[in-house]
């Protein structure tokens, strides 16, 4: 009897521990969501600050884009600030080839263009990135956009489908 009694409290102990393994997966599951979402929150949050930052610049320039002949209908605009970087946004862009993106390249007269970042549009065609520019990059600026390999390439390469020049008094 006593043995049992003592097989049976061990199966109960057995569910019990079961149990609470499989509670303990669940809140572990739960907290690594948890920690991904505090990871997007910041990075939304400091991609944020940087636009205001940017918005809110005593510097600040003005680029209205427009479609170059390889997307006429595209259009853009960048918000730049050599202190405190560059928020881009752009509204029908074809949709990219395999294994590209669009590259936006900041040019001053006389040097060569900087990449400022990369940016992959929506399904829609619309694309926003906030970029830190280098600092020794000086006004007046033209920007630029072009698809390239995947990662960004060191100079451009591709057919510009945006193009625009800095308007004073932003």
């Amino acid at each position: 009897a006593l043995a049992t009694i003592a097989g049976l409290y061990a199966m109960n102990l057995r569910a019990r521990v079961e149990s609470l393994e499989a509670r303990l997966e669940v809140a572990q599951l739960r907290l690594a969501a948890a920690d991904r979402a505090m990871v997007d929150t910041r990075r939304v949050a400091f991609e944020m600050q940087s636009a205001m930052a940017v918005m809110a610049a005593g510097d600040l320039t003005r680029v209205d884009l427009q479609g170059a002949p390889a997307a006429p209908q595209a259009a853009g605009r960048a918000l730049w600030s050599r202190q405190s970087g560059m928020v881009f946004a752009a509204t029908n862009l074809p949709p990219l080839p395999a294994k590209q993106i669009y590259q936006v390249w900041v040019v001053v007269a006389g040097a060569a263009p900087v990449s400022a970042g990369l940016v992959a549009p929506d399904e829609t065609g619309r694309g926003v990135a906030i970029f830190r520019t280098p600092i020794d990059v000086t006004g007046p600026v033209t920007v630029a956009v072009t698809i390239e390999p995947e990662g960004g390439v060191p100079a451009p390469t591709g057919a510009f489908y945006l193009t625009g020049k800095s308007v004073t008094g932003a």
